[in-house]
């Protein structure tokens, strides 16, 4: 949340000058447009922003309800009124004291250049001395993004603030704290299946942010209690054996890629290829001068012939040579690629390349 801190730091600095000179109503104008994905902190951001704008005292934020949410339905062609939607909390607003009030419009994204977006707008700048709008769409495309601040931009001075998808480094942070609040951590070879488990969870295209870490860690703790118990110990180091309980781990795991492969009924034609690639590309690497091969690949065959499955066991062959750093393996068909709005598709398919670096 990089630019959300810097936010807050700026609002910091300006604080005291807003004070001296009593210009609030030229920071109450100001207007906020979200971008982050379910799980990624809305909520969250949302109640520091009322509680660093109550402690800098700028503004005198309402203690009965500091903060609202409201998401707007879809659009119903001319019958759609969003204001409507948005009504209650309007009227509700103090004269005395601020409401911080988001709006999510990620359903109107394709429609903010229509008249009823306009209209919701005028609408909402009437009130504009007794809440802080927050407007909130999904983490998209920049310039999607652009096209909603610009629209918004037309009625309201508006400030955008992105919240870019976790990386793996920030995926392990958010787990260690929700583990470090109970005492317990994770052994360094045990951290290597929990990726592997949030790559499942990531792979029907649903992942959540911290809400699926805190998931897989509650889950985690309790296997991890329910072993201790039968063991009758109270062991906080989790090992990669108690990761395992929630992963899904076969016997072929302690099997290395080529006895995998050895394995396989039939396909000697495939395994010889698998061979010739993996050569070249050792070959490659210990001459110097030469340049390294293509090693993209598609892999055709009917359903049930094991594609997926020799795809795994090359990522495990080519990991185990030093080829790959990681060495998961991520699966999506094309619809994990589609966005639900308009500009959703590229952040989703640059977050997924992301995530198999090493891979």
């Amino acid at each position: 949340a990089g630019e959300f801190k810097a936010l807050a730091k700026e609002l910091c600095e300006i604080a005291p000058q807003i004070i001296e000179n009593k210009t609030y109503d030229a920071f109450l104008y100001q207007t906020y447009l979200f971008s982050l994905n379910d799980g990624y902190g809305l909520s969250t951001s949302l109640s520091c922003l009322a509680s660093l704008l109550s402690a800098l005292k700028v503004v005198k934020i309402a203690s009965s309800s500091p903060v609202e949410e409201v998401k707007l339905d879809p659009p119903k062609g001319d019958r759609s009124d969003p204001l409507s939607e948005i009504e209650r909390q309007l009227e509700n607003g103090r004269k005395d004291a601020v409401t911080v009030l988001s709006i999510d419009i990620s359903a109107w994204m394709n429609d903010v250049g229509g008249r009823q977006f306009r209209e919701l707008l005028m609408g909402m700048d009437a009130h504009q001395h007794e809440f802080v709008f927050v407007f909130r769409v999904p983490f998209v495309d920049k310039d999607v993004l652009e096209k909603v601040r610009s629209a918004i931009n037309d009625v309201m001075f508006v400030r955008t603030i992105s919240f870019p998808p976790f990386t793996k480094v920030q995926i392990r942070q958010c787990a260690e704290h929700e583990l470090n609040k109970y005492g317990f951590r994770l052994s360094a070879p045990a951290w290597e299946l929990f990726h592997e488990r949030v790559a499942l969870e990531k792979s029907d295209g649903r992942f959540y942010g911290v809400n699926t870490v805190r998931k897989v860690v509650r889950e985690l703790l309790y296997k991890k209690q329910l072993s201790n118990a039968r063991r009758g110990k109270n062991d906080l180091l989790i090992s990669r054996k108690d990761m395992q309980a929630i992963c899904a781990v076969t016997e072929h795991n302690s099997l290395s890629g080529y006895e995998m492969l050895d394995r396989m009924i039939g396909g000697e034609a495939l395994k010889d290829r698998i061979n010739e690639i993996v050569s070249q590309i050792l070959l490659a690497r210990s001459e110097a001068g030469m340049q390294a091969p293509c090693i993209h690949m598609r892999f055709v065959g009917n359903p049930g012939t094991g594609k997926t499955t020799v795809a795994r066991i090359v990522g495990k062959i080519l990991k185990e040579k030093g080829v790959l750093r990681v060495g998961n393996f991520y699966e999506y068909s094309g619809r994990d690629f589609c966005g639900r709005y308009i500009g959703e598709t590229a952040p989703k398919t640059a977050s997924m390349c992301r995530d198999a670096y090493g891979s």
